[in-house]
């Protein structure tokens, strides 16, 4: 797991989420098609519940990702990863996701799990390219548009 404020390359850093964080996930996720909608409020009550395992990807004191994740007991699921649209394509993804699944691992973790819309092939994509496998779907899982999620998971060893 990456210590808070340990650099990811160059200046950027992996962080944890703090309560003030939460506006700029809006701001995120209003440009990320397909991440999950939440409130100022429900980012914030994840971030300080504790509830949630949750972290930023940092540049030059903005964030430029984020990703939240729930573990249930030996189970874990992946809720929301976001990244600015203009900072895409640079691996921040991928950091995040590996920042969250070791965190994971380290809680005793032996299983991630995450939907994504049937229609993302971007996020299918992306997932399986790291380790995720489809094992399923929820036909009209989704809505604004009625769409199926398909299913993914990792199963994490070692």
């Amino acid at each position: 797991m990456p210590a808070e404020g340990k650099a990811a390359s160059g200046g950027e850093k992996v962080r944890r989420l703090r309560g003030e964080d939460a506006p700029e996930l809006v701001s995120i996720v209003a440009a990320a098609p397909g991440a999950a909608e939440w409130s100022v409020e429900t980012y914030q009550n994840f971030i300080r519940s504790g509830e949630c395992l949750s972290f930023a990807h940092e540049s030059e004191g903005r964030i430029t990702g984020f990703i939240v994740a729930r573990r249930l007991g030996e189970e874990a699921e992946v809720l929301n990863l976001a990244v600015r649209p203009e900072t895409r394509k640079k691996g921040i993804g991928g950091i995040l996701l590996q920042a969250a699944v070791e965190e994971l691992r380290h809680r005793g973790v032996t299983r991630v799990y995450l939907e994504v819309r049937e229609s993302n092939t971007q996020a299918k994509s992306f997932y399986q390219n790291h380790g995720f496998a489809v094992t399923g779907v929820r036909p009209k899982y989704y809505r604004e548009p009625d769409e199926a999620a398909i299913l993914m998971e990792k199963k994490l060893t070692g």
